[in-house]
């Protein structure tokens, strides 16, 4: 039982930055935690201290899934391949970027 909550933790903790993207701990957000990865996500973090926001980067429609980018999306593919499976335990494709 320790064993599964720790990597429930593990997955589903994010990376709190300051306001120039320096990492400075992690924390967990549950609300947040239940957002999907996309190499093309229709929202991005944002932290003012403590606080969580996620902005939305387009329009979404009704009934979307909320998405962000699990990666740098500044990053190369394979970087964001790696770090994904690495991390999160799930590949991209490599052909489509992972949509």
């Amino acid at each position: 039982e320790l064993c599964a909550m720790f990597a429930a933790v593990s997955c589903n903790n994010l990376m709190v930055q300051d306001d120039y993207n320096e990492p400075v701990g992690f924390g967990i957000y549950p609300l947040a935690s239940i957002t999907n990865h996309s190499c093309t996500p229709n929202c991005v973090q944002a932290f003012s201290g403590k606080k969580l926001s996620l902005m939305c980067v387009r329009d979404i429609r009704a009934g979307e899934e909320i998405t962000i980018s699990y990666a740098d999306l500044f990053s190369l593919h394979s970087e964001r391949r790696a770090t994904l499976l690495s991390g999160y335990g799930f590949e991209i494709d490599a052909r489509t970027g992972g949509e």
